[in-house]
């Protein structure tokens, strides 16, 4: 995930390493020439590890919420790219999904949300925020059963999927989508469940308002099987609405891979409208989205990982930062420098496509040039 974790106006790169235990690692200035890694021991458990930035204790500097196996970590951070020691808060256990950072109550402090599982129960687990009291520390965690649920989990993620101005809290699995709205004073309503228009399995979804109506609609990827080259994958749109079901929207084809497709909502452009990035099999493709809930498939790029959109070289412009699992090194990424949604006047005029690798070392690869746009959406080439 990007972040400035050292106040420079840079942003900086975090990540997990797994193992026999579980450490966090910052990258400053991700895309500058010389990055620096600190890692952060955190987790002991063996497959502990997705996490979420926000700054839960409302004092400016980024802090992280790392899932571990029965319990959650809290790492305050001190601006300067590292964090004060963690804090453990326990639960069911079970699962370790990565953490949905929302305000519940409304006031203000990020509450914390994951998904556990008791034996057959399957839970949203709730941690508030103490807020002014203590501002970055939890209570104990509250469940609220999700009902049967059997499968891959994705989420929980957060929005307003009812367009009530309370946060609400939502998970898809393999074959439906759970929603729990939220009451807007801390508490949360028992869980609707909808069964999917097209079942999936290990899926990936992003959120956002899509058509511009206040609530909040996902977009998540549907694969028929998992890990085998060649299989087919959409990606289904799902609009929210102030009744709280959803309706079926676009179906977008996207490459066949052998591993999941990722998928990511964005403002690309300044028309307002939310975009959407694929990636999986070596390519990343922008649908344009057109503020009614449809998009257009645009440029497509020739590299693939999971799609975080920032202002990495600081002119104001969205790039692109693929994080590629899986090189010799280990975990790595390439980055797709973005030029403001025009794509360049000339056909043959080519823009840099950096590719980076081994994230617990940092080796530089080198500049490569490559007749790829930059990247664009919504946009014609003049």
């Amino acid at each position: 995930m990007l972040a400035d974790f050292n106040g420079d106006g840079k942003l900086d790169l975090a990540s997990w390493q797994g193992g026999s235990s579980t450490v966090l690692s910052v990258t400053l200035d991700v895309a500058g020439s010389a990055p620096t890694t600190i890692n952060t021991p955190v987790c002991s458990s063996i497959g502990a590890g997705p996490f979420a930035v926000g700054d839960v204790n409302n004092d400016k500097k980024p802090d992280v919420v790392m899932s571990c196996t029965g319990y959650i970590a809290v790492l305050i951070g001190k601006g300067d790219g590292t964090f004060q020691a963690p804090v453990y808060y326990a639960n069911q256990g079970g699962t370790y999904t990565t953490p949905a950072l929302v305000d519940l109550k409304g006031d203000g402090y990020l509450d914390v949300a994951i998904v556990t599982a008791l034996g057959n129960t399957t839970s949203l687990t709730v941690y508030l925020n103490e807020g002014s009291a203590a501002p970055g520390t939890y209570g104990a965690p509250e469940n609220y059963s999700l009902g049967p649920v059997s499968g891959a989990i994705y989420g929980p993620v957060s929005g307003d999927f009812n367009g009530d101005g309370k946060q609400d809290l939502l998970v898809l699995t393999d074959t439906n989508l759970i929603v729990s709205y939220g009451n807007g004073d801390d508490t949360l309503q028992a869980a609707q469940t909808q069964a999917l228009p097209t079942s999936t399995n290990f899926q990936t979804a992003a959120v956002g308002d899509f058509n511009h109506d206040g609530a909040t609609d996902v977009a998540y990827t549907a694969l028929s099987e998992c890990c085998s080259p060649g299989v087919p994958g959409n990606v289904q749109i799902l609009l929210g609405s102030s009744n709280g079901v959803f309706a079926k929207g676009t179906t977008l084809s996207i490459e066949p891979s052998p591993l999941v497709p990722s998928v990511a909502a964005t403002q690309l452009t300044n028309d307002g409208n939310l975009d959407l990035i694929t990636s999986g099999n070596g390519i990343t493709t922008v649908f344009r989205g057109d503020g009614k809930g449809g998009f257009t498939q645009g440029a497509s790029y020739g590299a693939s990982g999971v799609p975080i959109v920032g202002d990495l070289n600081g002119d104001g412009k969205p790039d692109l930062l693929l994080e590629a699992l899986g090189t010799p090194t280990g975990a790595g990424f390439y980055l797709l420098y973005g030029n403001g949604g025009h794509i360049p006047r000339s056909a043959n005029r080519t823009n840099e496509h950096q590719w980076k690798y081994g994230l617990r070392g940092f080796k530089r690869g080198r500049n490569r040039r490559c007749r790829i746009p930059d990247l664009c959406a919504g946009c014609q080439r003049g």
